[in-house]
């Protein structure tokens, strides 16, 4: 499928489509957002906290 869509694009057989709306810019992530509250997340928050962290940051935890 790649190797399809490389040479359509050099052959000019794709439409370039140019992306609505403003560009925005995201906020820098800081160390804090890294730590996880396991009390008030539930698993599934956690789940796309780590997913959306990784690899960039370590996710930081304290056990009690």
């Amino acid at each position: 499928m790649l190797v399809k869509t490389l040479d359509n694009i050099e052959n000019g057989k794709i439409q370039r489509i140019p992306q609505e709306g403003k560009v925005t810019i995201a906020p820098k992530i800081e160390k804090e957002l890294s730590k996880i509250n396991w009390d008030e997340k539930d698993a599934y928050q956690i789940k796309n906290l780590v997913r959306g962290l990784t690899p960039g940051l370590r996710n930081l935890y304290n056990i009690k």
